[in-house]
């Protein structure tokens, strides 16, 4: 987004598209803040998702390993069954039998204990993680949303103070303007009404004198031969008068001019007080507008920074979640195949020791008296020859027939069928094993670490 340092400046405050525009502009950048979060966290859930099948494919193989391993454990019971038939069979061989169930039964037991454990904590890390993730989620929206209600408040408080101001300086003006108006046209009116006084006293010395001398002119006319001596003194008398008017009329007249031109200058200044109030005036308004733009850019600028610093926050909380989830999951992954491989291989030694134990189960049934049949009944001739061997070598042991030597099979000489492969081994000594005196359950803290190279499955590992 590109940013405005300031705003055009009109009759009420800021141009109202501009600072509109600019406010679009920044929800426009946090819905896109928003967009790329929700799109991590996406990212965060199906890689999730895939670690969840990883343990559940592995859980999975476990539980093959778990079967295979009932099923010799089926195997041992029924030699367990047919034991507690054949009373004469030796101590030795029960004592073998039993050790090897109490050894399947313990690895058993901790098969399961393994497969439970990774279970639940790999279901455990995955609802943290997600609580985790939606925590974050609504703590970065609700302080988005939080800093833009803050930015436009302030904008609009802004606003609001400058238009207020500029209409309490334009009234006050204006009312400062209309006053000096009326003080003028006051002053006009009383110029005015100075001067019509003025005319009128002159105009009604005027009439006066006119009067007077039409009266001194009848006077005059009637006493003429009697006034002609007095003639020169009236004269002068009325040009003393006339000049007598003239001057009160020219005083008069000069008050009245002066009168008005002092209310003129009075007027005068007033008006420039006025316009240098004013001026004043708008320089104020302008310093406080120019204010104002300053603090409203320091606003927008202090939300950036806030919205980044925290956008910024909540990738590196979110990433940290992700690789601890992940590598965890490895980790666990990684140790439930491990003592997989172990189990698996716990398994082949414990079938070179069934194998080993059914041949040595056929020998012995092969040199049990009992599988024989009378050989002197059925063959005389083989008992001359055997009485002339016994003659001749002075002993009392029977000598057994050779087709009596084979074994007849039986319940108990009866081989198992051939259910593994893995049978054909055999072992050359007895596989010597203790009990895991381990608990069947316990907790490990482990740290996950995310590898963005995938492994390939390796078939060779189940066999």
């Amino acid at each position: 987004m590109t940013e405005q340092s300031s705003f055009d400046q009109v009759f009420r405050g800021y141009d109202r598209e501009q600072v509109d525009g600019a406010l679009a502009a920044l929800r426009a950048e946090l819905d896109e803040v928003r967009r790329t979060a929700e799109a991590r966290s996406l990212e965060a859930e199906a890689r999730a998702q895939h670690l969840s099948e990883d343990l559940d494919a592995a859980v999975a193989r476990a539980d093959q390993a778990e079967a295979r391993m009932l099923r010799l454990a089926q195997q041992v019971q029924t030699l367990d069954d047919a034991e507690e038939t054949d009373e004469d069979d030796s101590k030795e061989g029960r004592q073998t039998r039993v050790r090897f169930a109490e050894i399947l039964r313990v690895a058993e037991d901790q098969a399961s204990s393994l497969v439970e454990n990774a279970s639940s904590a790999a279901q455990r890390i995955l609802d943290e993680a997600n609580a985790e993730r939606d925590r974050i989620r609504r703590d970065a929206q609700e302080e988005a949303a939080r800093v833009l209600q803050e930015a436009q408040h302030e904008a609009e408080l802004v606003r609001r103070r400058s238009e207020t101001e500029q209409t309490a300086h334009r009234a006050r003006i204006e009312t400062e303007l209309g006053s000096i108006g009326e003080k003028v046209a006051q002053a006009d009116r009383e110029a005015q009404v100075l001067l019509g006084e003025a005319e009128r006293a002159a105009a009604a010395l005027r009439a006066q004198v006119t009067r007077e001398t039409d009266d001194l002119k009848l006077d005059a006319d009637r006493i003429v031969r009697e006034a002609k001596a007095r003639r020169v003194e009236l004269d002068a008398a009325l040009t003393r008068r006339q000049d007598d008017a003239q001057q009160e009329f020219l005083r008069l007249h000069n008050q009245a001019v002066a009168h008005a031109e002092r209310i003129t200058a009075d007027a005068n200044e007033k008006v420039a007080s006025a316009l240098a109030h004013a001026k004043h005036v708008a320089e104020q308004s302008e310093a406080y507008e120019q204010l104002s733009k300053a603090q409203a850019a320091q606003i927008e600028a202090s939300a950036k920074a806030r919205a980044s610093a925290m956008l910024d926050e909540a990738r590196q909380r979110s990433q940290a979640i992700v690789d601890t989830v992940t590598k965890h999951t490895k980790d666990v992954l990684r140790d439930a195949e491990d003592r997989a491989r172990g189990l698996r291989y716990q398994q082949t030694q414990l079938t070179g020791f069934m194998a080993e134990v059914q041949s040595l189960m056929h020998v012995a049934d092969a040199a049990d008296p009992r599988t024989w049949s009378s050989a002197g009944a059925e063959a005389p001739g083989a008992a001359d020859a055997s009485g002339s061997t016994a003659d001749a070598s002075g002993s009392a042991v029977p000598t057994v027939a050779a087709e009596d030597r084979a074994v007849v099979p039986d319940a108990f000489t009866a081989s198992a069928p051939v259910v593994d492969p893995l049978e054909e081994l055999a072992l050359g000594s007895p596989i010597e094993a203790e009990a895991i005196e381990e608990p069947a359950t316990r907790e490990e803290v482990v740290e996950v670490v995310w590898h963005e190279d995938e492994e390939e499955y390796d078939p060779s590992i189940d066999r």
